[in-house]
């Protein structure tokens, strides 16, 4: 590595790592000492370069990522660019994938178009709102701020996008000029941008042969980790868990306990983001209540769906046995001597009592149609982003009372 000339370089503020030779202010380095004087002595290695020494390498053979129709594809190692930084920030999906802007020491952009620094301390990330244009903060060699500017598709189209032919003008697919996501940017010839934007031309009628940057990221390490997280579920509950009644019996077919390869590819090949939800795989909705996760009966869903789908069937717990003889969703007052339903409808924090009957089926009968509405009402809410067999399913779905 090419050392640097640090002259005029203010050491009581900044100072250079020997490792990955930027510099930075002293909180990124670790105080080692302090004389009579009160002088800190640091290390000559900053703190993300000795995390990153102590970290095992990893050998990629392949990734997976989304294509521009959402598709899961395979790359090979050869094909996988560099990236030593890795962020711990709350990713958008398994996908996303940061990468060091350049001209920047502490500044990462992500393949969605998402910006991150750590300027203030090297472990803590802070995520900056989306936005067509962005003014950073870098440090000279005497530790001056500079500001750098950039437009947030030019970035990408740098840091993603292939540009063989040094083509200057940028098109969003979709339209969408807020979309960042790098599969959805192109880089066009004036020829073509010109028609574009002035002759009439649509998308459609441009011959496009984009090609793309691909880095490592996290989507097998993720998936396994699902894997694993049902795995303990169906197979780990003793005293010491805490898992919901739901997972009591629930097994894994024996093709993914045998290779729990064949669950990463499958989960990778079903995965598809929602914005703002987590992602959960549910044996409920197409498997009619089944107690196996197997490609058959899984799906993927957002958290809130499985959160309701859960409390959507019969979980029997011996620690309540009246309410085990009961239907579900049916409570008994002993005071009044009546049966009544009680739901919490999505967006609800608190139980809902529906009307006194005197019967429990007769508390069932209107407990199943509330519920089923619920249901229905949060299938219509994800239905732009529901693979159609599931959301046809949550249509359909038929609320039991055990």
């Amino acid at each position: 590595m090419e050392i640097k000339n640090l002259t005029g370089l203010d050491t009581a503020k900044y100072r250079y790592c020997a490792k990955c030779g930027k510099i930075l202010p002293l909180s990124h380095f670790e105080n080692t000492s302090i004389n009579k004087n009160g002088t800190k002595f640091y290390k000559e290695v900053c703190k993300r370069c000795e995390q990153n020494k102590q970290i095992k390498p990893v050998v990629l053979e392949k990734i997976k990522y989304l294509d521009s129709k959402g598709n899961v594809k395979v790359i090979e190692a050869e094909e996988i660019a560099e990236n030593d930084s890795p962020i711990n920030v709350k990713l958008i999906n398994v996908f996303e994938t940061f990468v060091p802007i350049e001209g920047t020491n502490n500044y990462w952009m992500s393949n969605y178009g998402r910006v991150v620094n750590n300027l203030r301390n090297p472990f803590k990330f802070h995520v900056h709102t989306m936005a067509k244009h962005y003014t950073v903060n870098c440090f000279d060699i005497d530790g001056s701020t500079i500001k750098y500017d950039f437009y947030t598709e030019k970035m990408m189209g740098k840091l993603f996008l292939k540009n063989p032919n040094n083509y200057t003008k940028i098109w969003f697919l979709d339209g969408n000029k807020s979309n960042y996501n790098y599969k959805n940017l192109v880089y066009l010839s004036d020829a073509d941008y010109n028609d574009l934007m002035y002759k009439g031309k649509s998308i459609d009628d441009i011959e496009i042969n984009q090609e793309y940057y691909e880095y490592p990221n996290k989507a097998r390490s993720k998936a396994y980790a699902v894997f694993i997280g049902i795995y303990n579920r169906c197979y780990k509950r003793d005293k010491y868990t805490n898992y919901h009644d739901c997972y009591e019996g629930a097994t894994i077919c024996q093709e993914w306990l045998d290779n729990p390869e064949l669950f990463v590819d499958w989960y990778l090949e079903h995965y598809y983001p929602v914005k703002g939800e987590s992602m959960a795989v549910d044996k409920d909705i197409l498997g009619n209540g089944s107690m196996m996760y197997s490609p058959q009966t899984c799906c993927i869903v957002p958290q809130t769906i499985n959160t309701m789908m859960s409390n959507s069937k019969k979980h029997n717990n011996p620690n309540y046995t009246t309410a085990a003889d009961l239907p579900l969703g049916v409570r008994f007052d002993e005071s009044k001597n009546v049966y009544y339903g009680e739901i919490t409808p999505f967006g609800h924090d608190e139980p809902v009592p529906l009307a006194e009957w005197s019967t429990p089926e007769e508390a069932f009968d209107e407990y199943k149609i509330i519920k089923k509405a619920d249901i229905v009402m949060m299938a219509i809410k994800y239905k732009n982003y529901l693979p159609e067999q599931v959301f046809n399913a949550l249509m359909q779905y038929e609320v039991k009372p055990f």
